[in-house]
């Protein structure tokens, strides 16, 4: 396994479980875990990527993990609102480059000038949606949803998009 873990994935934490996990502790009872998420957010924190998104390890393109941890970060925020001084402009970063990587098809793509494809631009959509609890309906995502309509299939589904990275450079 470990010879696995140092050719194929890597080993240390890894961002989106750990988002995952402290967003689960604090929806169990963030006083009871509070000094474990603060600490783990400050590790995800000094762990973004250009000051706006993160990277998964298991996962590919830059929404997944960075829509985990903003929802993370918006949970710790309604909790700790002495933290807001500390968080406040990595998450209007974030929002800010989400809305700059829209495509001019509405949707959001893997990688930052791709194609656009309905998985990304829901983790895109997903992460505005949270950022964004206004009533007011943004344009942003009025063309993504449309984006998500124009690509939906007869059946109700969409197309895959490469998503789970268990092996280097084999996708499924």
């Amino acid at each position: 396994m470990r010879q696995i873990n140092t050719n194929k994935w890597g080993s240390g934490p890894d961002i989106e479980v750990m988002a995952n996990f402290l967003y689960g502790l604090s929806l169990e009872n963030y006083n009871r875990y509070k000094d474990i998420i603060e600490q783990g957010v400050k590790y995800i924190y000094s762990n973004i990527q250009e000051g706006f998104f993160w990277n998964s390890r298991w996962y590919y393109g830059w929404l997944y993990g960075t829509m985990l941890c903003m929802r993370l970060s918006l949970e710790v925020l309604k909790q700790n609102s002495k933290l807001h001084d500390v968080y406040n402009e990595t998450i209007f970063n974030v929002r800010k480059n989400i809305l700059k990587n829209q495509n001019a098809d509405g949707g959001w793509a893997i990688e930052y000038n791709g194609k656009s494809d309905p998985l990304n631009t829901s983790f895109a959509l997903y992460t505005l949606m949270l950022l964004d609890k206004s009533s007011e309906k943004s344009i942003h995502l009025e063309n993504g949803i449309e984006f998500l309509n124009k690509t939906q299939k007869e059946d109700g589904s969409w197309a895959a998009t490469h998503f789970i990275k268990p092996r280097l450079n084999e996708p499924y």
